[in-house]
């Protein structure tokens, strides 16, 4: 129990996880949204960098430049990223309400902050876009080490092109896949600068995840000891996913 500022420390065991756990209501929502986006950042970035990768990793004339265009976001700081996003997303201003009041004519306005429960997902799309570009490339390196061999002779033995890329290339990308799962699932938990210049949390808190009501719990409320909690609480179900992960594309090669 620590205030961070008195030389005054009170060792009181596991009260601060405790209390974190049972009584902060913030803390729930964090973890809730911390959820959605491994979830989603499980899926929209992954399935999108995927069928990007087949779809460019071809020598074909401009596809270099979509490559390029597409892992351009990944090389971007995550807050200019959320600068980029809150300026598309603003109603007065932004790009995406202007096109969907033109569309329809003005009958639909846009605006995401009018259901608080459901901001965190317009967050999610724009992390989601930071990340699928990286996928991307590192997906077309896993293709890249399959021999060509192999996949000639699946061409030769009658196999579909969808075939060839469930049955021969993906078992054969499975470090890649690993690679990737666990790197969507490290951001998902330690995402913090994007919702920190997009929303600081709001409103009414309903965007915070684990990483900002930590840093707040501590550096604006003064409150180490459960701040501190929140981390170590974090940091504990990232090893136990990462785990996860690795035993279940271990079991996958066997």
């Amino acid at each position: 129990n620590w205030d961070g500022l008195s030389g005054v420390r009170e060792f009181i065991g596991l009260d601060n996880y405790v209390e974190v756990l049972t009584e902060d209501e913030i803390f729930k929502v964090s973890i809730a949204n911390n959820v959605r986006w491994a979830i989603l950042s499980e899926i929209i970035p992954i399935v999108l960098g995927l069928v990007m990768a087949f779809v460019f990793n071809s020598k074909m004339k401009g596809f270099g430049f979509y490559r390029s265009a597409i892992f351009f976001p990944s090389v971007l700081s995550i807050s200019t990223i959320g600068l980029i996003w809150r300026w598309l997303y603003d109603p007065n201003l932004g790009l995406l309400p202007e096109i969907v009041r033109i569309v329809t004519g003005g009958r639909v306005s846009f605006n995401w902050f009018a259901n608080p429960e459901h901001t965190i997902y317009y967050l999610i799309i724009a992390g989601s876009w930071a990340y699928s570009g990286l996928c991307m490339i590192l997906f077309m390196g896993g293709i890249k080490s399959v021999p060509e061999g192999t996949i000639e002779a699946a061409y030769l033995d009658g196999a579909t092109r969808m075939q060839r890329i469930f049955y021969v290339i993906l078992p054969q990308m499975k470090n890649s896949i690993n690679i990737v799962l666990t790197f969507t699932l490290i951001n998902s938990f330690k995402v913090f600068d994007l919702i920190y210049v997009m929303t600081a949390g709001g409103p009414g808190r309903m965007t915070n995840v684990m990483a900002t009501w930590s840093y707040y719990s501590i550096f604006r409320y003064y409150e180490y000891g459960p701040g501190s909690a929140m981390s170590i609480i974090m940091a504990i179900i990232l090893v136990i996913g990462s785990l996860i992960i690795n035993k279940i594309v271990r079991m996958q090669k066997n």
